[in-house]
């Protein structure tokens, strides 16, 4: 993640393709979240996070 940063540092567009949702919101500005093929929804980590679908999936209903 430390190059990451520093590439970002420099305003270089980053895409990174990750499992981990809590690793993603952590540092993204923004973020795409896929299920099976399908985008469920799309924003800042903040928007994302409160998506129905993505609390059901991936970050299960106690998240908040």
């Amino acid at each position: 993640l430390g190059m990451i940063t520093k590439i970002r540092e420099q305003g270089i567009t980053v895409m990174i393709i990750e499992h981990n949702i809590r690793a993603i919101f952590a540092w993204a500005d923004r973020a795409i979240v896929m299920h099976r093929g399908e985008k469920i929804a799309e924003g800042s980590p903040p928007e994302v996070s409160k998506d129905v679908q993505v609390i059901k999936v991936y970050l299960g209903e106690g998240y908040f």
